[in-house]
């Protein structure tokens, strides 16, 4: 998802983030989520990567960084 939460009001972007986390915990989903929001991110993710030019450079645990 690109910039998933652009837009949306406070009460959207609670209820899409429940969905998430609950879909994504009841089937053992990855959510893929792309985000120049920094306290959204790190509010949700537990891991992080980055890609570039389509190349996954990293990826780690939230806490490791």
């Amino acid at each position: 998802m690109d910039e998933p939460f652009n837009g949306l009001d406070v009460l959207a972007r609670e209820e899409l983030v429940q969905g998430l986390l609950e879909a994504a915990g009841q089937h053992e989903w990855t959510v893929f989520l792309s985000s120049h929001d920094i306290e959204e991110v790190e509010r949700l993710a537990d891991w992080l990567g980055y890609l570039h030019e389509g190349n996954l450079c990293f990826s780690e645990p939230v806490a490791s960084l």
